[in-house]
């Protein structure tokens, strides 16, 4: 996949990479990784990590990751505690649909999917943009399909 952001310089041509030359890990600050608040509400519960159309759809309050949505996933919402998406915005589709529906989201998470896996559980906060794993007997009170 291409890089977030990139230049390009004259023609563009096949085969080319569109790699940012000046890239740089995902920003983790005192364990959080950060994105960009779509819709305030802080969650925590496990992450159901969804790469494909082909992997397993199937949830039941947890916290949905995933690399890029689109309107088709919006009949996953119901049935999620949160949203955390490596790419889009807070104009995107699915971002707009979650906020009308309540649902906490961050969108724009650099290194999300290499960060998490399915069954982990995270801390995250729609207000501020930020997602970190938790051990899962931490905040009780607040979790998964208790946003």
């Amino acid at each position: 996949e291409p890089d977030d952001r990139f230049e390009t310089f004259g023609m563009v041509y096949n085969r080319n990479r569109f790699r940012n030359w000046s890239s740089s890990p995902a920003e983790v600050e005192e364990g959080f990784l950060r994105g960009t608040g779509c819709c305030p509400g802080e969650v925590t519960g496990p992450v159901k990590v969804i790469r494909s159309p082909e992997d397993d759809m199937h949830l039941s309050g947890e916290i949905l990751v995933a690399g890029r949505t689109d309107p088709g996933w919006v009949p996953l919402y119901p049935s999620v505690s949160g949203i955390l998406i490596e790419r889009g915005s807070i104009l995107s589709h699915s971002a707009i649909v979650a906020r009308e529906m309540g649902i906490p989201t961050v969108v724009g998470i650099p290194g999300l999917l290499d960060a998490f896996e399915t069954g982990q559980w995270v801390q995250m906060d729609g207000a501020a943009g930020t997602v970190r794993a938790v051990d899962p007997g931490i905040d009780t009170a607040n979790s998964a399909g208790t946003p």
